[in-house]
């Protein structure tokens, strides 16, 4: 097969081959700059559904701080039923100082998410985000 390819190859005329080597250099340049352009695109949407994720973690810590405080878990599992309104957000939770759940949306939470993320840092294993945030009340630290 290579040699027939070969063959009708060097047949051409030389105008015929430049044309094709042309015409093969464009395609690997336009291949390399669409892959790049892809690659460039998946960074840009990472990094923005990541801040997105952060600043809403950061609206729901502040949200859950009074009830945190008050430990009322129905205000808190109130504060996060307003996550429904972003589908892509399967599961939340709001823990204690102490590592107790107190109030919980969705059901995709685990101790091992609690254990393998830090807190402030937003995380992707399996293709899953995980956010810890502190919630902070009076410049302490109450879960």
């Amino acid at each position: 097969m290579i040699a027939v390819l070969r063959r009708r190859f060097d047949d051409l005329p030389i105008k015929a081959k430049v044309s094709w080597v042309i015409y093969s250099v464009s395609m690997v340049g336009l291949l390399t700059a669409a892959l790049a352009l892809y690659a460039s695109q998946m960074r840009v949407v990472r990094t923005t559904f990541r801040e997105g994720l952060d600043a809403l973690g950061a609206v729901v810590a502040e949200s859950c701080a009074r009830p945190m405080a008050a430990n009322d878990g129905r205000m808190a599992r109130q504060t996060l039923a307003f996550l429904a309104a972003k589908p892509e957000i399967t599961s939340a939770a709001v823990l204690t100082k102490q590592g107790d759940v107190l109030a919980q949306y969705g059901a995709g939470f685990s101790v091992s998410t609690r254990a393998t993320a830090r807190d402030g840092w937003a995380t992707e294993e399996d293709g899953r985000w995980n956010l810890v945030r502190p919630v902070v009340l009076d410049g302490s630290r109450i879960g």
